[in-house]
């Protein structure tokens, strides 16, 4: 449990040999808002440290902020970014927008540039589900934080990887059911035939 209320006490895991991980991480986070922004928590150090965690569940995450597991070869350290910031490291540029457009277009990508962490963790709106929806807020807070071309940033991105935002797909379909020429097949009416007469 982690909580900064307490004079930055908070439980550790401290292994003089090396440690293997896999599994679920299950913390709690109590109090982690109050800390200095970008302050790293060691929970875990060791001679070494091989593997992740396969999930990372966070108990009481502040609202706009996701916890935040970074591995280093001796160590295991946790802080709460704010959403947006997809790489966790307290800075927002490029590599946020490339793991965005990552998670919305790659999934199993994704989750190996970020071991363990559930996409719908780093949703920047309210639905808990990171989804297309999320471009605007995505792109609002790189602005807030200060990060040039923001607005339009993500359909960029989206462009140079091939993929149409779903907007722009969806005008596309419905222009081409619109201008597409529909045939309809008329039916012909067939007269009766008639055999003439027979002349002898």
């Amino acid at each position: 449990m982690l909580d900064s209320q307490n004079a930055g006490s908070y439980d550790t895991i401290q292994s003089s040999g090396p440690a293997s991980l896999a599994g679920t991480l299950h913390i709690n986070v109590s109090g982690l808002a109050t800390a200095p922004f970008g302050t790293a928590f060691p929970i875990l150090t060791a001679s070494s440290v091989s593997g992740t965690w396969n999930t990372v569940q966070a108990d009481n995450v502040p609202t706009g902020h996701y916890l935040n597991v970074s591995y280093l070869p001796n160590a295991v350290n946790v802080s709460l970014p704010s959403s947006g910031d997809m790489d966790g490291d307290m800075d927002f540029d490029q590599n946020d927008i490339n793991l965005f457009v990552l998670a919305l277009t790659n999934i199993k990508k994704f989750r190996q540039a970020r071991p363990g962490f559930d996409p719908a963790t780093l949703c920047c709106n309210t639905d808990d589900d990171l989804d297309f929806d999320d471009i605007p807020v995505f792109e609002q807070i790189l602005a807030q934080h200060g990060y040039d071309h923001a607005v339009g940033s993500v359909e960029l991105a989206l462009a140079a990887a091939g993929v149409p935002e779903p907007g722009s797909a969806t005008l596309c379909l419905l222009a081409a059911i619109v201008f597409c020429p529909i045939r309809t097949a008329k039916r012909r009416k067939r007269l009766p035939s008639i055999t003439p007469p027979r002349t002898r």
